[in-house]
């Protein structure tokens, strides 16, 4: 297999077939590769932010209606949202930065990625509809006991 992706590179072949392996059946390729695109997308997602156009906004866009992509509260569950992803990003850079600058070779330090992304994920799917109520519930009016 190896000789033939020397040959043919991981996506095609000559023949017109096309192949396409995951990164994640390939942990240990992928986290080889690492800290230039964690360092990418960690400039990515930082310097969206900055300009003031959340990377996430794209893709919460295709979940939610049109008359919501304008309010401060779309804005500001997309600026959290990327924000941590940002965050998750620079931690992987830095630990694919540690790791090659030492040469630790740990379980941690080559799928510390993973456990990032994973809980950048989870954050994603869970905060809006968190920050969505909490935001409903300090808009209503106080109740006043009788």
């Amino acid at each position: 297999m190896r000789a033939w992706r020397r040959q043919h590179g991981p996506f095609g072949s000559r023949r017109g077939l096309v192949l396409i392996r995951p990164a994640a059946f390939d942990l240990k390729r992928a986290a080889e590769g690492a800290s230039p695109l964690a360092w990418e997308a960690d400039v990515g997602a930082w310097g969206s932010l900055i300009a003031g156009a959340p990377f996430t906004i794209q893709y919460a866009r295709e979940q939610t209606p049109p008359q919501v992509w304008h309010t401060p509260l779309f804005l500001r569950i997309n600026q959290a949202i990327t924000a941590v992803w940002g965050l998750s990003f620079f931690l992987s850079a830095m630990i694919s930065l540690y790791r090659h600058a030492t040469g630790d070779d740990s379980l941690v330090t080559r799928y510390g990625w993973v456990v990032l992304s994973a809980a950048a994920l989870v954050f994603t799917v869970y905060f809006p509809d968190w920050y969505r109520a909490r935001a409903l519930r300090a808009a209503a009016p106080p109740v006043s006991p009788r």
